[in-house]
């Protein structure tokens, strides 16, 4: 009866398809060896795994049937993880204004995206959740310039929130579109033969 610890190996841990920039590292591993045992080797093998991904907007799906695999385990671990649309997650420096700067918006838009979660603009904590607006779920007959006219956002704007989406003029009905509506008149985009 013993304890075995063995030093993380990156070799031992691989996962074959992975979302594009992830990374997972071996974090520790412990073998246990177990002279009562009756199983074949009488070995138990315990190991944390760290899987790092910093999705972005384009990535927003389900992604299911991820697989990791440690050498010297038989079943591999799988797992699935969903990037919601329309959300971002805080990071350690990242302030109201830093997030808007980086979507192209005024910070007071993300903070009323999110009225019960921020009740005031300097309370961002690391790990937390933010809408960045809110889903609208298309139309048959939707333009992106009738969208951006609608929500006084650029069709640039629009574009940049949904890479996922056709490039097309018409956008089919039914698919969720991340929007930031602009809430300020002085700041929409000027449309010839709209006043806000």
């Amino acid at each position: 009866t013993g304890e075995l610890t063995v030093l993380p190996d990156t070799d031992m841990l691989t996962m074959e398809i992975r979302p594009p920039g992830a990374m997972i590292r071996l974090e520790s591993l412990d073998q246990f060896v177990f002279d009562e045992q009756p199983d074949a080797d009488g070995v138990s093998v315990e190991f944390n795994a760290i899987f790092e991904w910093k999705p972005q907007l384009k990535d927003a799906r389900f992604y299911e049937g991820l697989r990791m695999e440690l050498a010297s385990c038989t079943d591999p671990i799988t797992f699935s993880i969903e990037v919601v649309k329309c959300r971002y997650c805080v990071n350690e420096r990242d302030s109201l204004h830093s997030i808007a700067a980086d979507f192209g918006t005024h910070w007071t838009q993300i903070w009323s995206s999110n009225p019960d979660m921020l009740l005031s603009p300097d309370t961002l904590t690391t790990g937390d959740e933010l809408a960045l607006g809110n889903i609208y779920t298309t139309q048959f007959g939707d333009t992106w310039k009738y969208l951006s006219v609608r929500f006084g956002v650029s069709i640039d704007s629009l574009r940049r929130l949904n890479p996922d989406m056709t490039t097309a003029a018409i956008i089919p009905g039914g698919l969720a579109m991340c929007v930031m509506p602009e809430t300020c008149p002085e700041r929409r985009p000027a449309v010839p033969g709209i006043s806000w």
